[in-house]
């Protein structure tokens, strides 16, 4: 700001922010820790008033002179688990989940699954399915993203890219409509027509069987680099690393 006599500058007060554990705030009262997004909350109530504090350990932010808690505030609880809802349904990635699929092998086989973001997980798949594209096992997707993952062995975040982009992940996509025009069962009728099951690859050594999945995946299952692997399809080799490659529009129809 400038005056007659020159420049003049107004001085601004700039809080000090301390950390505390969420249990320990004076005149506060811990409640409870929600998910809340990519990160928790931990609820404090005090003066007739609820604090929802995003945090990503047990510590909340408190202004220093006042030391009031940073955070969302509300005087019902049920409108900040309201919010909080709202940001996990909003929830892309968190630091451990930045997945950039489109420098993966993955294919985009369904168109992704539309539905309202202001839902809960377990509402919004009621009814839905991930199935199987090798055998057409199917699996609801009611239930905890942790089981799921579990199950299919596959990380939560690329289950949400699943989701989103329509991809086929390790032989498993959103059970949804499919971009090749084909009905679910005229896929397993054999009119399939992705590439895979053209080249139907097993990989034999002794009673041991391995059928193809990616690249990266079946060449650490045979013991070679995806490098080494890639060279040996191109050029049509019978045999890698001790085991015979059998390729069979039939080897797959025989899985058990």
């Amino acid at each position: 700001m400038k005056y007659a006599d020159g420049p003049r500058y107004e001085k601004v007060y700039i809080p000090v922010v301390l950390r505390i554990k969420k249990d320990a705030v004076e005149h506060y009262n811990y409640i409870e820790t929600i998910k809340a997004g990519n990160s928790t909350a931990h609820i404090l109530f005090g003066g007739g008033i609820y604090y929802m504090c995003i945090s990503r350990d047990d510590n909340v932010s408190v202004e220093e002179k006042t030391m009031e808690p940073i955070g969302f505030r509300n005087e019902k609880l049920e409108q900040l688990k309201i919010l909080a809802d709202k940001f996990n349904c909003a929830r892309r990635s968190d630091y451990g989940d930045i997945i950039d699929t489109h420098r993966r092998k993955w294919k985009k086989v369904v168109h992704p699954m539309r539905c309202d973001g202001n839902l809960t997980w377990w509402q919004r798949m009621q009814n839905q399915y991930i199935i199987n594209t090798i055998n057409g096992q199917e699996i609801p997707l009611a239930q905890r993203r942790k089981d799921l993952s579990a199950k299919i062995n596959i990380s939560e975040s690329l289950i949400s890219a699943m989701f989103r982009q329509g991809l086929e992940i390790k032989h498993w996509c959103y059970k949804g409509k499919r971009l090749d025009g084909l009905s679910w069962e005229e896929y397993f009728s054999g009119k399939r027509n992705d590439e895979f099951f053209h080249t139907n690859l097993l990989f034999k050594k002794g009673d041991e069987e391995i059928y193809y999945e990616t690249l990266r995946e079946t060449g650490k299952n045979i013991g070679v680099s995806h490098q080494t692997l890639r060279v040996a399809l191109l050029n049509n080799a019978d045999t890698i690393n001790g085991y015979s490659i059998i390729r069979s529009s039939s080897s797959l129809d025989n899985r058990s």
